[in-house]
């Protein structure tokens, strides 16, 4: 079971020391069952994600690519993309299973199945359209377009001497 990391401190002799910890470290609440995770000291942190955020708007091309180049989202794309293709053939496919089964009605003159064919083939019609339309929007989603990128850069180039004071 997954848990929220949340901030805390404890006493150090005269001084507080802060730092995360997974949500599931209290034994009164969850029992046997708690998080045997480490906390992390919340300055190295906070200093690490900082500096991301600081790298980030230098060069958003950098990250957003190293993102990209992970082999997991390359996997996960190329998948998205054979879905995608599997569903387009599918779907290209669907007029002529129509015009088979209208020849199939002609020849056996059943309306019954006629009607439940064609209700049949509306569904998956449905379906295949909104399988493929989840599938682009994903992939749309993963390849990041040029203004997304260039939001990045607007944002640097007008906020670029506030992130030290802020950050």
């Amino acid at each position: 079971t997954y848990s929220n990391w949340v901030g805390d401190r404890k006493k150090y002799k005269d001084d507080y020391r802060y730092y995360y910890k997974c949500g599931r470290k209290n034994k009164k609440k969850y029992g046997t069952n708690i998080c045997s995770t480490i906390p992390i000291p919340a300055g190295s942190l906070e200093k690490l994600v900082k500096q991301f955020i600081k790298d980030l708007f230098k060069d958003p091309n950098y990250i957003l690519n190293f993102q990209k180049e992970l082999a997991s989202s390359r996997k996960y794309i190329k998948h998205l993309k054979e879905r995608k293709r599997k569903l387009q053939r599918v779907y290209e496919g669907l007029p002529g299973r129509d015009a088979n089964i209208r020849k199939q009605h002609e020849m056996t003159g059943d309306d019954a199945i006629f009607k439940k064919q064609l209700k049949e083939l509306d569904e998956t019609r449905k379906k295949v359209s909104k399988d493929l339309s989840d599938a682009t929007a994903e992939i749309n989603r993963l390849i990041l377009p040029a203004n997304h990128i260039q939001s990045f850069l607007d944002f640097s180039d007008k906020y670029r001497d506030r992130l030290d004071e802020v950050l």
